[in-house]
Order: structure tokens, then C-alpha cells, then sequence
């Protein structure tokens, strides 16, 4: 994963500095062949329309988008596990009523020999897999736009300079719950329903000595604890692996970049 994007990124146009909408084009790009989507811009399309409306909300080329994407997910997980179909074949077992719609493929029911369709558990896998690619999009590239932050005196080492970003810079820095039960925290009730805000950052720092925060080399003074921007305990992030060998990758593929862009002007 980060190979495939710091050859993304080495290979992207001559800027030296991307935007955040390139970061989530190669973000997404990479994911996509990843799990051997075949149309890698299509799919940057439907997940930055998903993307909008994640957080609630009715829009209607978001629905029409996951399911265009849930169709092509569950095309290639069946190509995967039946690689002689055909796709078109494919198409016509391998998709639910409205992605098969969403495909422009008859949802007949069609299946090919010796071929079974999607059950629930396949249905499930896919739509993790958008939330994924959802996710990825958004969260990925603003982890990635605040590092850029402290870039120039990271000496390179990216793996410290995503660790520190993600302590003290975090793409999300609030989380809002709400409370299923009454409970005490810390001395603090909190009533069944009541809203609990999460600060993060303030978490994160919870007994750091206080830093420079534009300083990289803070991050090497910083108590030993695991920062919460991937969340904890059953909620934590089942994919923060990926998004930081993404992120990796897309700083390293960058950094080249930039330094072949200098090479080239002298």
C-alpha cells in the first residue's frame, strides 16, 4: 500500500506543493486497485459525491453513487473468486436489484455455473469496503494537509511526523456522543441522552509537558501513550494500518517528486 502510493505520487504533475484535492484523488486511486476496482477515477467520482452526504442527509446522487460503487465492488470480489467469467455474465448475479440498476446490468437473478451470488455477509464486506474508500478520502487527506504543516523539519522521517500530526494536529479533532446509559466519569455524571463532547486534542496532550508546536523535534520529548485520533477500545479504527502506510506513501512519493522538480530547474 505504501508503494503503490508513493508511486502515485512520485508520478503526479509538476506541483510541487498538492492541494488537498490531490491527496484525495491519489488517497482513493490507491485504495481502488487495491481491491482491483477497474475504473480508478470513476471511483474517486462516486466517492468524493459519498463523501459529501456522509454525515447525514439526503442526496439523492450519493445513493445512486454507493450503489454504482457496491455494484463494482461486488463485480470484483466475484471476478476474484471466479476469474473465467465474464463480466457481463458477472453482472447479472454478482449485484443487487439497485446497484445492478446503478450498472446499467439486468438484475435477473442470472447465475453463471457453478457461480453463487452475494450473500449478506458479501454485502457486508462491500459496503465496509465504501466506508473504507469513504473515509479514507477525506480524513487521509486532511491527516496528510496538516503534516505538510511540519514537513520541512521533519528530516524525512515521515512514520514521527504522522505520529506527532495525529497527537496534536489530528484530522478530526472533536468527537460528539451520546451517552446510551447514565453513567460517572471521572467524578462527572452523565445522564442517559446527554451529549458528551470528546476533545481529542485535549486528550492526546493529557499530561505532556508543554511544546513548541512548531517544533518537530517535540514529538521526541512527548510521554510514551497511545494518542486516541484513531479512537479506542472495540470503536478504534480498523483500518489506521492503511491509512498511515497511505499517508506514508503519498509524503514519500511527494518528497521525490520535489526533489526531481528542483534537480530539473537548476
Amino acid at each position: 500500500m505504501r508503494g503503490a502510493a508513493a508511486k502515485a505520487a512520485a508520478s503526479t504533475p509538476d506541483r510541487c506543493e498538492p492541494s488537498a484535492y490531490d491527496d484525495r484523488g491519489l488517497v482513493v486511486r490507491t485504495l481502488a486497485g487495491a481491491l482491483g476496482l477497474r475504473q480508478p477515477e470513476a471511483v474517486v467520482s462516486a466517492v468524493t459525491t459519498i463523501a459529501r452526504a456522509y454525515f447525514g442527509g439526503s442526496d439523492a446522487h450519493a445513493d445512486a453513487a454507493v450503489n454504482w460503487l457496491m455494484g463494482q465492488l461486488l463485480v470484483a470480489d466475484t471476478q476474484e473468486r471466479a476469474p473465467g467469467v465474464g463480466e457481463s455474465r458477472v453482472r447479472e448475479f454478482a449485484v443487487s436489484e439497485p446497484a445492478a440498476r446503478a450498472c446499467g446490468a439486468p438484475a435477473s437473478g442470472i447465475r453463471a455455473p457453478g457461480v453463487r451470488g452475494p450473500g449478506p455477509g458479501e454485502l457486508e464486506v462491500a459496503a465496509g469496503r465504501i466506508c473504507l474508500l469513504v473515509q479514507a478520502c477525506d480524513a487521509t487527506a486532511t491527516l496528510l494537509a496538516h503534516a505538510r504543516n511540519a514537513l520541512p523539519g521533519c528530516g524525512g522521517d515521515f512514520a514521527a511526523l504522522l505520529d506527532r500530526t495525529l497527537r496534536y494536529d489530528p484530522p478530526v479533532r472533536f468527537l460528539r456522543r451520546i451517552a446510551v446509559r447514565a453513567t460517572r466519569v471521572e467524578g462527572t455524571d452523565i445522564a442517559e441522552g446527554d451529549y458528551v463532547h470528546l476533545d481529542i486534542v485535549a486528550a492526546n496532550a493529557d499530561g505532556d509537558p508543554v511544546v513548541d508546536s512548531d517544533a518537530f523535534a517535540a514529538v521526541s520529548t512527548a510521554p510514551e501513550h497511545s494518542h486516541l485520533s484513531f479512537s479506542a477500545g472495540p470503536h478504534r479504527c480498523p483500518a489506521a494500518a492503511h491509512a498511515l502506510a497511505l499517508a506514508e506513501g503519498v509524503l514519500s512519493g511527494h518528497s521525490v517528486r520535489a526533489a526531481h522538480l528542483i534537480e530539473e530547474r537548476r
